[in-house]
């Protein structure tokens, strides 16, 4: 049964959603469909505008390409698609990267400044504790779109300083059928997954699983991810209903840095072990759209996650606890190591609406406005303790004290917001938007750990406030048959996390996550992105874009580091984020390929004193001074990556892809001056560009199957993806004495070439939306 809204969607969705309209009974679908041309204006679903008339460089990808690339994950795909986005291995474990987008990160190690929000249906998925994102939970095999939404747009509410990643998931309705995946190689890696989905009359289902297991390219570094996805719908001509259940389940170790020294002689090797993260989670969304008359579109989310994360790691003993007499061991403490163990639980709900209206007047005009509001609310426990020992011959550390506990944190959260948008197009080649978004949060900390720290510590108890109306702007012109162009102005803002109040005093720093003290409060960061560009589409069908971006970020939060062994979170006055994106893709009959490069300029633009006490150029403190100008380390100037595919036969498809990275600075680095001397100071404080060259083969069985064949790093590159200045408390690979440490220059060592060959069920293409 059709409604009278039908139309006035697709008029101000346009042609791309035509062909989709004559298939789909319910318009408030349209988000659920495959299609990259309507992009979502707010996380919620149920309402979307042509992507030419965001006045932003929105990248948008459907499912079917990512899995058409055979990724592991979602960074993997972005990092070789899309513009503007690097991975970094810190952890060197393929689920644990760091994504950097135009400069800001999502990465699941605390510590990290975060600055992009993550969306899955409508849910923020960064973690309260930390706002830190976690990737091996992410259900990857269930992914309908992507939508990277750059800028500081208010709309996508705390969190979205540089950007912000909006997923939606399949439903039976669009991926009916059932399609699997079986694929094995290098580094003893094995994958299984499979899905099915359907309707039956009003009803649709869709459900995903999948394994994954690898004993890993470097030392004792085996992982597995177990994912599980399901969602049950019911639509009508007038209401969509959708609850959907995620469950995801981790084993994850990862070794880190290596010391020059180290890198060189086998990159496979580890510095100290072990480094293991267990993370289990399991989230519940509800959305509901319903449109109340032919032109009123009501949305509604609602969810309930749970998420814990265990963690263990052998460490150089770098605790400080006065309590019971411990220094760190380059301070004379006789036990070398320390395992730390962790252990977060979080639990957070809230909820979502929004009323969008739609409204046509004469000449083509035509206005979207959308008004919501929202709650979220979330509560965390931090527990850590350590265990003193030493080390064996294979640098394990080896446990032989008791387990002290040395942070007890309890944290919460809770947001109250409210926003607008409007979308007016005076005529059908000019569209006008504005936004805004209130953000009320309320950030509460409770210290339980006894015995309690001594003077100058203070205790975590805080409960603090932070308020903050962000605006938005901008202008997009469609002209047919010619290039258009747009122009932006966004902010976004985001309060500290009960982790960053709970290691804010410079006073009394503490180890990250190795221990928290007191907590003086932190202010909010606040960042404004300017933006302008110009994209196009020809007869032909060649796409291009091209865009000008420059984001300033007010109090930035930074881990500062005051020591060797110690640190704290600390407001950095000023930073900058500035540069190009310039994009080309065509897609013509057997031949597609498309080319990306972004150049990104990200300094500091404030003075400060930091600790680098591995840096060439630190005085008898370990200070080094920081300048306006000065490159932010561990963000590459520019970043190339390219993808093409040829049909060589019907059944035969050949690709490859490329991507390439010029230098960086290394952390700690942080004033760009370092210089090794070859006997003090071993490294140059920088980490050199690279390029990959990776390869895929598809071949079409019948019934639906298909071979494939991936081949990465086929030159065999040796290269790494980022690093820090730091001490080397195993030179020659053999513990030193306190004091005889050497600063070397440690590197996150890239993966070497590596093979893997699967088979594919594909079933039939889903109902999609013309491209």
């Amino acid at each position: 049964m059709r409604r009278r809204g039908a139309p006035l969607i697709l008029s101000l969705a346009g042609l791309a959603l035509a062909r989709y309209a004559a298939c789909a009974e319910n318009p408030a679908e349209q988000l659920e469909t495959p299609a990259i041309e309507v992009i979502g204006v707010t996380p919620l679903p149920g309402f979307g505008v042509p992507a030419a008339q965001v006045p932003a460089n929105v990248q948008a990808v459907t499912g079917e390409e990512i899995m058409r690339q055979h990724p592991l994950n979602l960074p993997e795909f972005m990092s070789q698609r899309l513009p503007g986005v690097n991975v970094s291995d810190n952890q060197s474990n393929p689920f644990q990267p760091d994504i950097s987008y135009r400069g800001f990160a999502a990465s699941p190690l605390l510590g990290t400044p975060q600055g992009i929000s993550v969306y899955q249906d409508g849910v923020r998925i960064n973690e309260p504790f930390g706002d830190t994102v976690n990737w091996d939970l992410i259900p990857t095999s269930a992914i309908s779109t992507i939508n990277l939404i750059p800028g500081s747009n208010p709309l996508f509410g705390l969190n979205t300083l540089g950007g912000a990643l909006s997923i939606r998931t399949r439903s039976g309705a669009q991926y009916p059928g059932t399609a699997a995946q079986l694929y094995g190689g290098s580094f003893g890696r094995r994958a299984v997954e499979a899905q099915h989905g359907g309707a039956n009359g009003e009803f649709d289902y869709f459900a995903s699983a999948s394994a994954f297991r690898e004993d890993g390219w470097r030392a004792q570094s085996s992982s597995g991810v177990r994912q599980f996805f399901s969602k049950i719908g019911w639509q009508d001509g007038t209401t969509d209903i959708d609850l959907s259940i995620t469950h995801a389940e981790s084993d994850l170790n990862g070794n880190g840095l290596l010391p020059q020294s180290m890198f060189r002689a086998d990159p496979k090797q580890a510095y100290t072990l072990r480094d293991n993260t267990r993370n289990r989670m399991t989230l519940l969304t509800l959305n509901a759209t319903r449109w109340l008359t032919g032109d009123l579109l009501w949305s509604n989310t609602a969810y309930y996650r749970q998420s814990e994360k265990n963690t263990v790691n052998g460490d150089v003993n770098e605790v400080s606890d006065p309590r019971n007499g411990v220094v760190p061991y380059e301070d004379g403490d006789p036990n070398a190591s320390s395992t730390n163990r962790t252990r977060t639980s979080q639990r957070g709900y809230g909820f979502s609406a929004q009323a969008a209206l739609t409204s046509d007047g004469a000449s083509g005009r035509r206005n979207l406005v959308i008004v919501g509001g929202g709650y979220d609310h979330s509560a965390s426990d931090f527990r850590q303790n350590y265990q003193l020992g030493g080390f064996n011959a294979g640098r394990s550390a080896v446990p032989g004290g008791a387990e002290t506990e040395i942070a007890n944190l309890e944290g919460g959260s809770s947001t109250a917001s409210l926003f607008v948008t409007d979308t007016n197009s005076p005529s059908p080649r000019w569209h006008l938007t504005g936004s805004a978004r209130y953000n009320f949060t309320r950030v509460r900390t409770v210290d339980g750990l006894s015995p309690p720290l001594p003077p100058p510590a203070v205790g975590l108890g805080n409960d603090l406030r932070f308020a903050k109306l962000n605006p938005a702007a901008g202008v997009s012109y469609t002209p047919e048959g010619a290039p258009g162009f747009y122009a932006g102005f966004s902010q976004g803002n985001r309060p500290p996390s009960p982790v960053e109040l709970g290691c804010a005093d410079p006073n009394s720093p503490c180890h990250l996550p190795n221990a928290m003290a007191s907590d003086p409060p932190l202010r909010q960061v606040v960042s404004r992105t300017l933006e302008a560009g110009v994209r196009a589409r020809t007869a032909s069908g060649l796409r291009w874009n091209a865009t000008l971006f420059r984001t300033m970020s007010y109090d930035d939060i930074l881990f500062v580091s005051s020591s060797a062994s110690s640190g704290f979170f600390t407001n950095f006055g000023k930073t900058r984020r500035q540069g190009l994106e310039a994009a080309l893709e065509r897609s013509r009959e057997k031949f597609s390929w498309a080319l990306n490069y972004s150049l990104i300029d990200a300094t500091y633009r404030s003075s400060a004193v930091l600790f680098s006490q591995a840096n060439s150029t630190a005085d008898a403190n370990g200070d080094i001074q920081v300048s306006p100008g000065n490159r932010i380390p561990g963000i590459p100037r520019q970043h190339l990556n390219a993808a093409a595919n040829y049909d060589l036969t019907d059944r035969t498809t050949v690709g490859a892809s490329a991507v390439a990275v010029s230098r960086q600075f290394a952390r700690g680095n942080d004033n760009n001056r370092h210089q090794p001397d070859g006997v003090n100071f071993l490294g140059p404080g920088e980490i050199a560009g690279y390029a990959l060259l990776n390869l895929n083969l598809d071949y079409k069985l019948d019934r639906g199957l298909r071979l494939f064949a991936k081949l990465s790093n086929v030159f065999d590159r040796r290269y790494a993806t980022t690093g820090a200045l730091q001490q080397n408390f195993f030179p020659g690979g053999n513990l030193a004495a306190p004091g005889a440490q050497v600063n070397e220059t440690f590197y996150a060592p890239g993966a070497p070439r590596a093979l893997w060959v699967g088979i594919q069920l594909v079933p039939d293409a889903p109902v999609r939306a013309a491209r």
